[in-house]
């Protein structure tokens, strides 16, 4: 379709409108945008065609779009307006774009007022479905103002009206009056308008900044013109809330409620009418608040709870609520209903909510105070204080100062009490308990008392106030609990709902009157009124604690431990007591941390903590709680005793004494220290006794006898001094009795002795008989206790060793068998075991042993004494089994070595030695030390050239002198014991010879021959020990005795004694004596390095007497096979001194083959034939082959024969020194080895005489070196060594002064 023109389009387009071809129209409006595309009226046209046709979506797009082209002109706002009247918008953005064209439409209608009505009808419309009100309001007043109002707008514009409130009052009272006076409108829906009205003009009064008292009287006079018509709970709902609001801004935690009786019956009558109907829920919680109300002002205060619940969905609920919680003082449950309350408060009417705010914020600091929430008290005090300042409330006053009562700020306190007291006068009630409160805490208990007094008579009926003054003369030092008591029963009369006072009447029958079963009833009372209350909790679990059900008062206590609060300490206090009761130290240990932490300050727990420590065997961490105890209280006696007691248990016996003294110096009567400082004596003793020590254990017996007599004398009910006593005699059993004594309290000797704490001196056999009266005390004492019956069999057992009376014996067992009556034990089969084989019944013993065994198989002791009695019978093989099951029980235990040792020495076996030797390691035994003693003393003796071989020497020699020294020590303690023993010094004096202590060898073989005085001359034992004796004098140079001995023993001894009397004439200068017996020694022996060695002693003794006689003796060692090493390096050094180089080398040569033939044969040289050697090397100046063999033996000789720890003078070394030649580096070894060696007497001949030899200059460079030396010698500490090393290099020393 074509057109001239855009305008003939139009026209073209109109005529079809008008026709209502809308297709056509379409058409020719494509043509009219084919040739302007921004033609205004086609697209008017467009989207008429579109709306008729019910294309709405187009339709509103091309009428947006002609406004957008033409935005001022009429007809697009129009076609849009015409496209919404059609098409009713549902989607926010339409009725937003409606409004809008509408709005805009309005502009053009100057005049038509019929087109504004419907437009401003149609706006109201709109702007009421946005939720935009006020515009709609705007709109409908509008419509009122034009006079086109129907009946419907007007029930219409109540029902916006309705919706908002403080909004067109007086338009709602002449919509209500129009729609009232149409009879078109059905009672039905005037009734509802009406009610609509009076909600509304409710939530006005509501929003209202101040209360409107002509306001609220209409809205009382419209629902009660209401209501006498017809009933409606939402009316009935607003005159609820109109006396509600009256009564609840008036709420005071101190005073009474008061309803006025019309508000009760509305009340009351609401809460019935909803009751009685199933579809009234929405009113249920303005009902329940009434009725509550009601129930509180009546005094129905347990049924006004029921309500607490339904009405606490509003924001005055809440508070009423909290009021009834606090009633039932249920102060954490009102707190929480405040909190919430306080976050309700805007709902509450504008004008209320400072008042509600208020009274939230009072109520709050009342469950506060009550609950004694220190810090949540003053989180609130800045607040409460601004509240009291401004307002005239007395309420608020009091309030604060109980407030800094409770902080402790009494004088602040008691300023605001006295500001308080200038503005309301004294007459309050309030005052006088707040004087009371500030009064009780200066503790000023009689002053309060009268104002308690003065509040009571105010108000007579307020249990606080009784509780309150009860409390009062419950602290008074002076007063008697009673009254208290009768002041808590008047306060349970009155208030039967407080906690507190069952908690304080639970006080007086635990505390006064010690009813325990009444005092649990009273707390648990308590706890039913205040559930999971801290303090209560805690005091019933102490009376459950008090009464012994332990297990109970935990599992209420344990109820604290999510949150203990203020009675933290007193809390884990009790909480770790009871773990140490059922043993549990570790959760006792962290209750009392957790205290600590706390309060570091804390004394006793730190002294309970200490005690947990204890009991769990933390000595040290123990130790460390008891001395922080110390720093608090330095003068704590159960501190310090428990001091005393870890250094005992640790072993720290001295240190324990010393503190006990502490003690007793503090309080001399003090029981438990003196029976520790008893104990820790005893302690002392044993251990002295196991060193050898017996002069020290006799001093500590005596001295705890002392102590534990005194302890006796005071309690002598205790059965353990009793005890203790018995064992500090009986501990001296293993002593000597010869020249035994000691001091002891002259009571225990005498019963009757006047004399309270006086020694006396008593011998071995009165301390046991002092022991056998304390067990047997002990005994009459607790005579139950089986191991007393033991302690007193054992003690007779003792008697009968002592005296051989066997009647002792006989007493002895039938003791034992009672205890074996008394209590089964296997100590005591084992006791019954000991005394039946002192009876020698055998069957019996066997039986006791093995009876033990089967009590306790983990039985070393039984286990070692029957091994002993089969080995003592013959039984070898059961002996080993019993003695090996002892050793797998407890290797430590000494006496199953000792057997089995025992027994492999009967049998010969090689590893006796080995077996006393393990025992005597593992600890001190008389028998293992004397056994172990023999066998070092045998295997020095039987030492020879194969041992020599077959390990080091040097090696060798330092297990034996560790086995001298071990044996010594053992044999030490046991002859300070058994002073009877001949045997035992006998092997002592050869350890001491062995060790170099010479005198002290000298003095144990002479009190070995004192106890062998009677004895035949022919006894072995007798030959044995002279013979040691006389060598040990020929070593210390006492010849003549020496001599005498060994000529008295010629005809009995044997090749060693004639060896040693051939040493000892060679020591006392019958050189020629000494020379034949070692020939004559030599001839009764074949070819052997032993024949060899002997005629190179010979020519030792032959050197003095001419130099022929020992050549002829050397070769003759030579000669001997196989020839003697000493006496090939002797051989060298004669030739030496003779010039005779062929004779060295030929020395050389042998000495050569010996050591290539046998490697270990170096091993055998002396350290001063290394030096001899050495010598002769250095004086061989024009010989090189002889030097260069010499040179060969050095370089082969074994090292460690430099560091022997056996020196033997080797004479003719040094006797030949002289004649050789040194150099100075030589000397300078020379000097270095008396340095390293000081008691080897070779290494100081042979620097004597190299300083012989050297020139002037040398002479005077070493001789200082020497003297400085010996003076070193002469100024040792150690008498022994000194004496030992002199001894040693007296021939040297001899030298030296004759060369100086």
């Amino acid at each position: 379709m074509a057109f001239k023109d855009v305008k003939a389009g139009l026209k073209a387009a109109k005529d079809a409108v008008s026709k209502e071809e809308y297709r056509d129209v379409l058409r020719i409006c494509e043509a009219i945008f084919d040739m302007d595309g921004s033609c205004y009226m086609a697209c008017i046209f467009t989207g008429l065609a579109y709306l008729k046709l019910g294309n709405t979506a187009s339709s509103k797009q091309y009428y947006k779009r002609a406004i957008e082209l033409q935005p001022d002109e009429k007809l697009g706002w129009k076609g849009l307006a015409d496209f919404y009247d059609k098409q009713k918008p549902t989607v926010a953005q339409e009725m937003v774009d409606a409004v809008t064209a509408y709005q805009k439409l309005l502009q053009y209608l100057d005049t038509d007022l019929e087109k504004k009505y419907l437009t401003w009808t149609k706006l109201a419309s709109l702007e009421g479905k946005l939720g935009n009100i006020k515009e709609a309001l705007q709109y409908y007043h509008l419509s009122v103002e034009s006079q086109h109002v129907s009946i419907d707008l007007w029930v219409e514009i109540i029902g916006y009206l309705c919706s908002i409130p403080d909004e067109d009052l007086e338009l709602m009272s002449k919509a209500v009056a129009v729609i009232m006076e149409s009879p078109s409108v059905s009672t039905e829906t005037k009734a509802k308008l009406r009610e609509c009205s009076i909600l509304k003009l409710h939530r006005t009064y509501k929003t209202r900044p101040v209360r409107d008292p002509a306001l609220e009287s209409k809205i009382r006079k419209e629902c009660l013109d209401y209501l006498a018509d017809s009933l409606s709970c939402s009316i009935m709902s607003v005159l609820a809330s109109l006396s509600i609001d009256n009564v609840i801004p008036n709420f005071k935690q101190t005073e009474d409620i008061v309803v006025p009786e019309d508000a009760r019956e509305r009340l009351t009558k609401l809460h019935n009418t909803v009751a009685g109907s199933a579809g009234l829920s929405g009113f249920d919680s303005i009902a329940a608040l009434g009725q509550m109300l009601v129930l509180i002002a009546n005094g129905n205060w347990k049924e006004a709870k029921d309500f607490v619940q339904r009405a606490s969905s509003l924001c005055e609920g809440m508070l009423a609520a909290a009021h009834v919680h606090i009633h039932f003082h249920d102060h954490s449950s009102a707190l929480m209903l405040l909190q919430e309350g306080r976050a309700m408060i805007k709902t509450a009417p504008a004008f209320l909510r400072d008042t509600y705010d208020r009274q939230f914020q009072l109520y709050q600091a009342v469950c506060y105070i009550d609950m004694r929430s220190h810090s949540s008290t003053a989180t609130i005090l800045p607040s409460l204080s601004k509240t009291a300042e401004s307002n005239t409330d007395i309420e608020a006053s009091v309030l604060l100062a109980r407030a800094y009562v409770l902080l402790g700020r009494l004088d602040t306190a008691q300023a605001v009490l006295d500001r308080t007291l200038d503005t309301f006068g004294s007459e309050n009630h309030l005052l006088w308990a707040l004087k009371g409160e500030i009064l009780h805490g200066r503790k000023e208990y009689i002053a309060s008392l009268e104002c308690w007094s003065l509040a009571l008579k105010v108000k007579p009926k307020c249990g606080k106030y009784h509780l309150q003054k009860g409390i009062v003369l419950w602290e008074m030092p002076s007063n008697d609990k009673l009254e208290a008591y009768g002041t808590f029963l008047e306060a349970a009369k009155l208030d039967p709902l407080d906690a507190a006072v069952f908690l304080y009447i639970g006080h007086y029958q635990r505390l006064v009157a010690n009813d325990l079963g009444r005092a649990v009833k009273c707390y648990e009372k308590a706890l039913g009124l205040k559930p999971n209350n801290a303090e209560t909790l805690l005091q019933l679990g102490d009376a459950f604690f008090a009464t012994g059900d332990i297990d109970t008062a935990y599992s209420v206590h344990s109820k604290l431990l999510a949150d203990p609060g203020p009675f933290a300490k007193q809390l884990y206090m009790t909480i770790g007591l009871y773990h140490r009761k059922k043993g549990d130290n570790t959760a006792a240990i962290q209750c009392f941390q957790n205290i600590l932490e706390m309060d570091p300050q804390d004394r006793h727990c730190w002294e309970c903590l200490g005690e947990a420590y204890l009991s769990r065997g933390s000595l040290n961490s123990a130790f460390e709680a008891f001395t922080e105890v110390l720093k608090l209280e330095p003068q704590s006696i159960n501190t310090l005793h428990q001091i005393a007691n870890i250094k005992r248990i640790q072993g720290l016996f001295f240190g324990a004494v010393s503190d006990y003294t502490t003690v007793l110096e503090l309080d001399s009567s003090y029981i438990p220290a003196l029976k520790g400082r008893g104990e820790s004596n005893l302690a002392i003793a044993v251990s002295a006794l196991k060193e050898g020590f017996n002069g020290r254990a006799v001093d500590h017996i005596s001295l705890a006898l002392r102590d534990l007599t005194k302890a006796a004398r005071l309690r002598p009910q205790f059965v353990c001094i009793w005890k203790l006593i018995g064992d500090c005699c009986n501990s001296l059993y293993d002593l000597d009795g010869e020249g035994f004594s000691i001091a002891v309290p002259a009571i225990l000797v005498d019963a009757t002795s006047t004399a309270q704490y006086d020694c006396t001196t008593v011998q071995k056999l009165d301390i046991f008989l002092i022991a056998k009266r304390a067990y047997g005390r002990a005994v009459q004492l607790s005579p139950g206790v089986s191991l007393h019956w033991h302690d007193l069999a054992i003690s007779h057992y003792y008697l009968g060793k002592l005296t051989g009376n066997m009647e002792y014996f006989q007493t002895a067992l039938q003791l034992m068998q009672k205890a074996l009556t008394t209590g089964s034990n296997y100590l005591h089969w084992i006791g019954l075991g000991v005394i039946a084989k002192a009876l020698s019944n055998f069957p019996l013993t066997q039986h006791a042993f093995i009876k033990s065994i089967q009590l306790e198989s983990n039985n070393p002791v039984a286990w070692s004494n029957l091994g002993a009695l089969y080995l003592e019978h013959g039984r070898a093989e059961l002996a080993h089994e019993a003695f090996k099951y002892a050793q797998s029980f407890d290797p430590t235990y000494v006496p199953a070595w000792i057997g089995q040792a025992m027994i492999a020495e009967s049998i010969g076996h090689n590893e006796t030695m080995d077996l006393f030797r393990h025992a005597t390691e593992l600890a001190y035994h008389p028998q293992g030390a004397v056994g172990y003693s023999y066998w070092v003393c045998h295997s020095l003796q039987t030492i020879d050239r194969k041992l020599v071989l077959e390990c080091d020497g040097a090696s060798l020699n330092v297990t034996a002198q560790r086995g001298v020294l071990q044996a010594r020590d053992g044999l030490d303690k046991c002859v300070r014991s058994r002073h009877k023993d001949p045997c035992a010094y006998n092997y002592l004096g050869l350890l001491y010879e062995q060790e170099g202590l010479l005198n002290s060898s000298m003095m144990a073989f002479l009190s070995a021959l004192e106890l062998l005085k009677g004895q035949p001359e022919s006894d072995h034992r007798v030959v044995a020990v002279k013979f040691n004796c006389a060598r040990v004098q020929s070593a210390l140079g006492r010849h003549l005795e020496a001599e005498t001995l060994y000529y008295s023993l010629v005809s009995t001894a044997d090749f060693i004694g004639k060896l040693d009397m051939a040493l000892a004439l060679f020591r006392a200068s019958k050189l020629q004596d000494s020379v034949q017996m070692y020939q004559l020694l030599s001839e009764s022996l074949d070819a052997s390095a032993n024949r060899s060695n002997l005629f190179t002693g010979a020519a030792m003794a032959s050197y003095l007497g001419g130099q022929e006689l020992c050549k002829e003796l050397l070769f003759n060692a030579f000669k001997t096979s196989p020839p003697s090493l000493h006496g090939l390096v002797a051989l060298a050094v004669l030739g030496t001194i003779n010039n005779d180089q062929a004779l060295v080398q030929a020395t050389a040569v042998e000495i050569l083959r010996i050591i290539e033939w046998d490697s270990n044969a170096a091993t055998l040289l002396h350290s001063s034939c290394m030096l001899a050697l050495k010598c002769v090397h250095f004086s061989l100046q024009n010989s090189n082959q002889a030097k260069e063999s010499i040179a060969s033996v050095i370089s082969k000789l074994s090292p460690p024969m430099m560091h022997s720890l056996f020196p033997q003078v080797n004479v003719l070394s040094s006797m030949t020194l002289d004649t050789l030649c040194v150099c100075s580096s030589d000397m300078a070894e020379a000097q270095k080895m008396v340095h390293m060696y000081p008691a080897n007497p070779c290494y100081l001949s042979t620097l004597v005489f190299m300083l012989r030899k050297s020139n002037c200059e040398l002479k005077e460079k070493y001789k200082t070196a020497v003297l400085l030396h010996v003076t070193t010698i002469l100024s040792m500490d150690n008498c022994d060594v000194k004496n030992h090393i002199l001894q040693r290099t007296l021939p040297e020393l001899k030298q030296i002064v004759s060369l100086m």
